[in-house]
């Protein structure tokens, strides 16, 4: 099994494990940044690349933080992965969010 068929294997339940571990830790180090939180007077314009994006928790997180800010206009994001499932994953979960 080469690393995207393992990780195509893991997809199904990578949410609900790694979510609660994951999102935390990206959530801490996006405020130590002073990324997070955004608001209309702090909010940058971010340009970001996710490499390895997995289930696309940090994009999900920015797009979030900047839609419920009404700055989703200042955010660009490319999200990747090598494994055709997670990203399938990621691309549901922002289809159900934003309806993309």
């Amino acid at each position: 099994m080469d690393k995207a068929e393992t990780w195509d294997f893991c997809a199904p339940e990578y949410e609900t494990l790694a979510l609660p571990v994951t999102v935390p830790c990206i959530t801490k180090l996006l405020e130590q940044v002073s990324i997070l939180p955004v608001t209309v007077s702090t909010a940058q314009t971010i340009k970001a690349i996710d490499i390895a994006g997995g289930a696309g928790f940090l994009s999900t997180l920015l797009g979030e933080a900047y839609s419920k800010a009404g700055l989703l206009e200042k955010v660009t994001i490319l999200s990747s992965d090598f494994s055709p499932k997670m990203v399938e994953f990621t691309e549901r979960c922002f289809a159900i969010r934003w309806g993309i």
